[in-house]
């Protein structure tokens, strides 16, 4: 028995994974500027461990925080060059994740000392330029674009009233390259408000200058990570203290300040500056070559607000951007009672159930030749339906153009004559409107009837969409559409003819440099016959068409009358 079970254990053993290295995870270096702990970095972190945290058992991340926002220096930077270069000694990174310009700036000088030369993928990284990833060969990433302008616009558009944006800019290194960018904005925005920077400050002197701020001021809060006595300031210390010295709405472009105090920004997440780094990272080690990887640019930046200060600082939200996003709403009527709608529900549907439950019950009662007599009934009701539902189709079929799904020529010229003894009876005005696609034989011959018939089928929607609801539009023939305004005379008809021209001309299709014109012929009834109303409105078109296309006119003109200058000159002159 005890020779069995060696055997048993023996053939166990020889079935396990052997091979140490093929079991191990792959390791990914995450290398942050700053320090565990600073809002910016965390919520980088937590972009990052959104995409590798599913796959925990193929990747392991490593964490390095260079800690520059508290500590600079070349005997630091020295030392801290010393202590990596021992820490990754003996370590096989298969790609490395940098967040901010410092980090950047540091890996380009150790990048030598990596092991297997992995892929670098950057992110948070502000004023991006191409030569920023010098002396890397495996490098991609996503730019950090904060929108300053969007931010002036934002408090302008909700404070119109107020005359100066005071701007916080420590001197770091990032309010540096920051306070270049802003340089621009005083001048562009000198004719709208007066901006103003609080750079050379300690921490008190900050408060201080913030609580003597007034009506007419409004603060845009950039960097305030280092005081003049070059302590470090937590983004938690510095807004803390802002907001309560500040009588004045308080704005700023990055997430970490929401929620805080600040009234709001069009604000710059590090989560997505994470998720997105993390996302390109995972495409390298599934063997995309980063230099086939373009830098991700333009990151998406949000309008966000916190209710409680727009409350504080009575700010209407419907003045608000549209899609703006507002955290510590007050919940609705359904967050403050869903436990009792939720049991309302529940009980609605037991007595739904029920009352269901006896009039079947009641059905499977009833007399047999009652059953019968209701089922003959209702197939007489279906065959009924059918039989409406068939003639409603063919009534369709009758009046509809199959390509355009508008009226047809026979419906169009039915409904005139009706819209004419509708006028006459009531002494109304009536216009119509004959319409004809420029150069369709010429979009034909070049694109295909394909395409042409896209042309027809986008216009008519076009065409439908720029009417009343009393009006009628439908395809004369070809190219050619015929428009009954009833209850309209020349003067308003040519305002609807010119908003369908602009609206054709402004489409815009999925081929370069290509647009469509139509001309067209408006004409008010006048007591004569059908025949005759369009007789004259088509040669009002084909006088449109005659001087130059993409025109409207409304009266016969002689040949010495003066024309304004043709908007299209050739089929292939587009726009």
């Amino acid at each position: 028995m005890g020779i069995v079970r060696f055997f048993i254990i023996l053939a166990v053993l020889f079935a396990l994974p052997w091979n140490t290295e093929a079991a191990r995870k792959e390791k990914i270096l995450v290398l942050h500027s700053y320090h565990q702990g600073l809002e910016w970095t965390d919520s980088i972190t937590a972009g990052i461990q959104s995409v590798f945290k599913p796959l925990d058992k193929t990747y392991e991340l490593y964490y390095e925080y260079l800690d520059t926002k508290r500590n600079t220096g070349n005997d630091y930077d020295k030392k801290l060059t010393e202590l990596f270069a021992a820490k990754i000694k003996n370590i096989q990174f298969k790609a490395v994740i940098i967040a901010d310009n410092n980090a950047l700036a540091f890996i380009k000088k150790v990048y030598r000392l990596l092991n297997g030369h992995p892929p670098i993928v950057f992110c948070g990284i502000n004023h991006f330029q191409p030569d920023l990833m010098e002396n890397l060969p495996f490098v991609t990433g996503v730019t950090e674009e904060t929108d300053i302008a969007a931010n002036l616009d934002l408090m302008l558009r909700l404070h119109p009233e107020r005359k100066r944006i005071v701007v916080i800019l420590d001197k770091t290194t990032t309010g540096n390259a920051m306070k270049k960018v802003m340089t621009e904005f005083v001048a562009q925005y000198r004719h709208r408000v007066q901006i103003e920077f609080l750079r050379d400050f300690t921490l008190e002197e900050a408060a201080s200058l913030i609580a003597a701020l007034g009506p007419d001021d409004m603060v845009c809060l950039l960097t305030f990570n280092r005081d003049r006595n070059n302590h470090f300031i937590s983004y938690s210390e510095g807004i803390a203290l802002l907001v309560e010295a500040s009588k004045v709405p308080i704005y700023g472009p990055w997430d970490f300040y929401l929620g805080k105090g600040i009234v709001g920004g069009v604000i710059t997440s590090g989560f997505e500056q994470g998720e997105i780094a993390a996302q390109l990272a995972l495409r390298t080690l599934n063997g995309e070559n980063p230099q086939n990887i373009p830098v991700v640019t333009g990151s998406g930046t949000y309008a966000m607000f916190d209710d409680n200060r727009l409350r504080a600082f009575h700010l209407d939200p419907r003045r608000l951007p549209e899609n703006a996003r507002i955290i510590n709403s007050p919940p609705g009527f359904y967050e403050r009672h869903h436990r009792i709608l939720q049991i309302c529900g529940l009980l609605a549907i037991v007595l739904l159930a029920y009352c269901c439950w006896r009039l079947f019950s009641q059905k499977r009662e009833r007399d047999r030749l009652v059953e019968m007599n209701f089922a003959l009934d209702r197939l007489v009701e279906e065959k009924t339906a059918c039989l409406k539902e068939t003639n409603q189709v063919l009534r369709r079929i009758a009046i509809t153009d199959d390509l355009t799904g508008l009226y047809n020529r026979g419906y169009l010229l039915k409904q005139l004559a009706g819209k004419i003894e509708t006028a006459e009876c009531q002494s109304g005005n009536l216009s119509t409107l004959l319409l004809d696609l420029d150069n369709f034989k010429w979009i034909n011959d070049t694109f295909g009837h394909d395409f042409g018939d896209t042309v027809l089928e986008k216009a008519s929607a076009i065409f439908r969409s720029c009417l009343r609801g009393t009006d009628l539009v439908g395809r004369y023939g070809g190219e050619e559409f015929l428009v009954i305004l009833p209850d309209t005379d020349l003067e308003k008809g040519q305002l609807i003819a010119e908003g369908i021209r602009k609206s054709i001309q402004s489409c815009r299709w999925d081929r370069e440099n290509f647009r469509i014109t139509i001309s067209g012929g408006l004409v008010q009834y006048a007591g004569e016959s059908v025949e005759m109303l369009l007789k004259r409105a088509d040669k009002l078109l084909y006088q449109a068409k005659d001087l130059g296309r993409n025109r409207i006119e409304n009266r016969l003109r002689k040949p010495d009358d003066k024309v304004e200058e043709s908007r299209i000159v050739t089929p292939t002159a587009w726009d």
